[in-house]
């Protein structure tokens, strides 16, 4: 038996918030269930951009003469450049040769959850770099999800 909830108690974890797989299967549209849980996630594109580079100086100074990019920081292994709308990252890292979007969610480990029940894969390795829970998803696209910033 389903429990009464509102939306927002999806997201802050008062209540458990994931039927089983056993109840989501019964339901008769299981797809409007999960965009309950995707709208209580509060889940948004962050603000940066990374991309994968073999030479990421080589790669700034590239964007800063063609596109007029300002580098802003300066790593071993990155530089982070202004774009004018949102920062991007030039990064040396094995396995990363393809952007990685920012997804912001109101609540981490439930997004990451919610994310693998629906096909994500979880990139320990990625993860592990990154400090935050790196997912590929079914079509190929890698999102590091972080913590919203905006309070609510």
């Amino acid at each position: 038996m389903l429990k009464r909830f509102n939306i927002e108690s999806l997201a802050t974890g008062k209540t458990e918030i994931i039927p089983s797989q056993k109840i989501v299967s019964k339901l008769k549209h299981p797809q409007v269930w999960n965009t309950f849980i995707a709208m209580a996630l509060k889940m948004r594109l962050g603000d940066t951009l990374v991309f994968g580079v073999r030479d990421h100086r080589e790669a700034a100074l590239f964007y800063e003469r063609v596109f007029g990019f300002k580098s802003r920081k300066t790593a071993e292994d990155y530089t982070g450049l202004e774009t004018g709308s949102r920062p991007i990252y030039m990064v040396e890292q094995e396995g990363v040769r393809q952007p990685i979007f920012e997804l912001y969610a109101n609540n981490v480990p439930k997004a990451v959850t919610f994310m693998e029940q629906n096909g994500c894969l979880l990139d320990e390795r990625l993860s592990e770099d990154a400090g935050d829970p790196v997912l590929r998803d079914p079509y190929g696209f890698v999102w590091c999800v972080t913590k919203d910033p905006i309070k609510e």
